[in-house]
Formats: structure tokens, sequence, C-alpha cells
């Protein structure tokens, strides 16, 4: 069942600071970049659709359906906050399943930070031509003091204010704008704005005070668990609806999607597909080349979407020592054999890299702790040289490779 309710952004914000809508643990990292963030406060200061959210509803007193993270306020590249397990909810909890990106960036550009910029609104905007000026950054200083009319016919001089703290004023002043107009006339009163610029100023905070807290213009679809089901089967419905829902918006890819399901198992996955296999990056393996690598490792490699099962995560699990370290015998391999900068700088294909990682996995003589340092005494190890001669030759017979 799913309930549809009209909510004001501001209303939103609250509850993503209270922690009553979070983020569960199948959902990716923050994506969007500020010229996104900035189109859609374009876009909603216009008055123009910008889409509906789709959550999932959790209760209180009882297990939760995933393992969940809060908002980041103050987003900073590379940076990412674990979901934490919670044996029991102390309260009703919302997961977002389709819109993390749209509410992120509302909640970044209103009460946060981006990189350490925040968000500025030029109150002199032409509101009546429908042309808003937003932009990030470190201080009013950095903006334009001057920009291109509409029209084409001049330039006039900008008004930088930051975005969150005309949403506090607004918010303190109960929705009041004039109150707020009236506070920031004085507050440049030093400026001798003629009434055409009093009145942009005017109008300006209006529409924001408008689309951000009065208007109920963001749209939430609920839906709710299926207390008839158990928890698994609950959990399966809902990475299948994330699935469904990423079809439009920003999408993830194939392999996004199988990181997600991988989550939806167990959250200590999404440590190890963010953090733990960060170390293996300078030779061009990222998430998705990872997951390869474990349905490699379980001799299913052309394994889709719709395949994925818990004995995956589980694999994982059980055996994420012995995954790290075969590929850090991999990177000792490259080092002695002196492709490494190969591989780091030119960036060819990975391929080759996860058959010699198949190969110190799958070597029953050795510990998994001895598997890391293989290749370090290469004078005596009879498998270095063969590999030595075959990769070779496979990045010889490629013929996109600038080796």
């Amino acid at each position: 069942m799913a309930n549809w309710e009209d909510w004001r952004i501001m209303d939103v914000i609250e509850k993503i600071q209270k922690e009553e809508i979070v983020l569960p643990v199948v959902q990716r990292e923050l994506v969007w970049d500020e010229e996104k963030i900035v189109l859609l406060f374009d876009t909603v200061l216009r008055g123009n659709s910008f889409g509906a959210i789709m959550t999932l509803k959790d209760w209180r007193g009882k297990e939760p359906l995933f393992e969940y993270r809060p908002f980041i306020k103050d987003y900073v590249k590379n940076t990412f906050i674990f979901s934490t397990k919670t044996e029991k909810l102390s309260s009703d909890i919302s997961y977002v399943i389709d819109g993390q990106q749209r509410l992120s960036a509302f909640y970044i550009g209103l009460i946060g930070s981006y990189n350490g910029k925040e968000l500025y609104f030029d109150l002199l905007s032409e509101w009546n031509k429908e042309v808003f000026y937003l932009d990030f950054a470190s201080s009013p200083n950095e903006l334009k003091n001057q920009v291109d009319t509409s029209d084409g016919n001049g330039k006039r001089r900008t008004l930088w204010y930051r975005v969150k703290d005309l949403f506090l004023q607004l918010k303190n002043a109960g929705g009041q704008y004039k109150f707020v107009v009236n506070q920031i006339l004085s507050q440049y009163r030093d400026i001798n704005f003629i009434e055409e610029e009093k009145e942009r100023i005017r109008e300006n905070i209006d529409i924001f005070n408008t689309q951000f807290l009065n208007s109920k213009n963001l749209g939430i679809c609920e839906v709710m668990i299926n207390f008839e089901k158990d928890i698994y089967w609950n959990r399966r419905k809902a990475v299948e609806l994330f699935i469904r829902l990423n079809q439009g918006g920003t999408r993830l890819s194939a392999l996004d999607l199988m990181a997600s399901t991988l989550k939806s198992f167990s959250a200590e996955n999404e440590k190890f597909l963010y953090e733990d296999i960060k170390e293996f990056s300078d030779i061009g393996l990222g998430q998705d080349e990872i997951i390869k690598y474990i349905f490699l490792l379980q001799d299913n490699h052309r394994k889709e979407l719709t395949d994925i099962e818990k004995s995956d995560s589980d694999f994982i699990q059980n055996n994420k020592e012995r995954i790290l370290n075969s590929l850090r015998g991999v990177k000792q391999f490259l080092k002695a054999s002196g492709l490494y900068d190969f591989f780091a700088e030119q960036n060819p294909s990975v391929i080759p890299l996860f058959f010699i990682g198949y190969h110190l996995f799958h070597k029953k003589n050795v510990k998994t702790e001895d598997i890391k340092d293989y290749f370090r005494n290469i004078e005596k190890n009879t498998d270095y040289k063969l590999i030595y001669h075959w990769i070779y030759l496979s990045l010889l017979q490629n013929r996109n490779s600038s080796f």
C-alpha cells in the first residue's frame, strides 16, 4: 500500500535533520555536483515541477528493514557516512527509495555546504523574467558583482545573499517575508538602491519564501511494509522497487544496482565496496571491477543482476581478507615485474589482473595472510616467471593497449 502526501520543502528538511527521513544501505553516495544543485533551486524558484519522492515507511519497536545512514549536510568530496546497524527502531523512520539526490541538494543548499562552499542567491535577480542567479562560493566576494541583463542591453549589479541565512531568517519570521525584507534592506542601507532594485529584492525574497517555506510543492509517495510477510520478503521487494525506480532520474549502472543488491544483504558490503577496496584504485580497480572479480572468483563471471543471491554476499563476508590479499598480491606482482606504472598511468584493460588474482585466491597451499607476499621472492617463484611471460603476451595482443 502507498500513500501520497504533499509537503513543504521546509518540513522535509526538518525531518531529515531529525533523522526521520534516512538513506537505506542500498543507496549510493551523493553524485550531484554544484551545477545540478543550482539547477534544482532555479527550477523551484520558477515554480516548475521537479518530480516526486518515493519513501518506504518502517515502524518503531521492530528490527529495521535496512541498515541506514543520515543525509550529509556538509558534503566533502570522497567522504562517506556508513550505514549503522540498529537492533530495534526507537521511532518511525522513512527510507528514501527514490529522490536521494534532490533531497540531498535541498539539504546542502538550504542549511549545509558543498566542499566548503555555500549556496548564494542574487537578490537582484530579474524575477519578472524568471532569471534567477544562484552559485556556490566560500564568500560573496568570489562572485560577480555585475552580470548581463536578460535583454542583453547592459550590465546590472548583484546582491549575493547566503541561502542558509535567508532560509533561517524566513523560518524564524514565521514566513513573514516582509519583515525579512526590511531586515536585509536595513543591513545594506549604505547601498543606494533605486526603487526598482528594492522591488526586485522584495519579490525575490517573496518567491523564495513561497517556494521553500510556504508551498506544499514536494510530493512524497510513502510505501508501507507488508506486516504479513517476513523481513526478507519485504527487503527483497524494496530492492526490486529501488531498481525499477532507477530507470528514471540519475540512473545507476547495472553494476551500481548489483552493489545496491549486495548491500541489502549486509551493510558490511557497503564498507567493503566503498572503503576497503580504495587501495586498488591506482591500478584501475574500482567498485565495478571488484564486483566482476567477486563473480569471477565464484566461477560465474556472467552473473546478471537478477541472479544475485545472499550467497554472493556471504562469499564476500566469509572471504573478505583473502579477496583483498589476493589483490595486494597482484599489486606486488606489478611492482616486481615493472608493470605498476603502466597500469597506474595508462589505464589498460584490467582483465589480466583478474586472472592473476584468481590464481592467487585459489592457491590452496597458501595461507590467507601469506597471499599478499606471494611474489616477494621472485627469483625462486616459478609461478612468477610463467605469469610474467603470459601477461606481457596478453598486453602485446591487446590492440588498444598503448604499451
